[in-house]
């Protein structure tokens, strides 16, 4: 359930608002670009703002974080605007929506005035494009985990065959996408999940080489995506049909990943 796990999540790890503030403006990318209807966005966000009222209410989640602006605009926006939908053209009211929710969401955070207590990771985000500077981003900057992401870890993620299989799985979901483009038109030739899923590792690996202790949310996501090299539907497109041929093709790539990956499992084991 998304109210549940999204709940649990806030309750358990102060800076999950940041992570699931960027699932959020995903969300409305994908609704903005016609991917997602207005009515499971909707959905989404309702299951964000129950789950943000009840750990406002009885937990560390601040009213005035961005996450809860944004999810409380968005939610507000969308229900008023739903009703436009189909009268309106589609970039007019896309331009309202935008408009609309980044306003609100600016109101809400001004009209509380109330001192985020969080602002200092925004600060952090300046320092690494900037020369901003103050106590807490030095504290944070000084730390190995907040520096850029290290060659090692390019290095690792290539030789494991973790990023060669990410990036052939998303081709072959592009060019799945381009061919029932032929049949079917935009926008009904992208799925939805996997253009989450591949705006999310996007957007975790930037996020990633910036600060290097988020690539544990880089790498899972890698997997994620490196996973759809195995699905029928995406390799029936290049003539592999029979069954035999993609457990070949399974085990062609788990023995590349293997082969360097496990020396990398005994590494890490023996830092314990």
């Amino acid at each position: 359930d998304i109210f549940l796990s999204t709940m649990i999540c806030l309750f358990s790890w102060q800076l999950s608002q940041f992570i699931f503030c960027v699932q959020i403006v995903l969300l409305l990318v994908l609704q903005f670009a016609k991917v997602l209807p207005r009515h499971v966005t909707l959905s989404l966000l309702t299951h964000h703002l129950l789950a943000m009222a009840v750990t406002v209410y009885i937990g560390p989640l601040s009213l005035t974080s961005l996450y809860s602006c944004l999810v409380m605009s968005a939610t507000y926006v969308n229900r008023q605007n739903a009703p436009a939908e189909g009268t309106w053209r589609h970039w007019a009211l896309t331009a309202a929506d935008i408009i609309s929710t980044q306003g609100w969401a600016i109101t809400l955070r001004n009209w509380m005035n109330h001192n985020d207590d969080y602002s200092h990771i925004s600060n952090l985000l300046d320092a690494k494009l900037s020369s901003f500077r103050d106590f807490h981003t030095m504290l944070y900057i000084c730390s190995p985990e907040f520096d850029f992401l290290p060659y090692e870890t390019y290095d690792i993620i290539v030789k494991t065959f973790l990023l060669p299989s990410a990036i052939l799985g998303g081709y072959l979901a592009l060019y799945y996408w381009y061919r029932c483009f032929k049949t079917r038109g935009y926008p009904e030739c992208i799925e939805p999940g996997v253009a989450f899923n591949g705006l999310l590792t996007g957007a975790f690996i930037a996020m990633a080489v910036l600060v290097m202790r988020l690539k544990l949310f880089m790498t899972p996501h890698l997997c994620i995506i490196a996973g759809m090299v195995f699905s029928k539907r995406y390799l029936s497109l290049v003539k592999i049909r029979k069954e035999h041929l993609r457990v070949g093709l399974f085990v062609a790539i788990v023995a590349a990943m293997t082969f360097h990956g496990a020396k990398r499992v005994q590494d890490e084991k023996a830092n314990y």
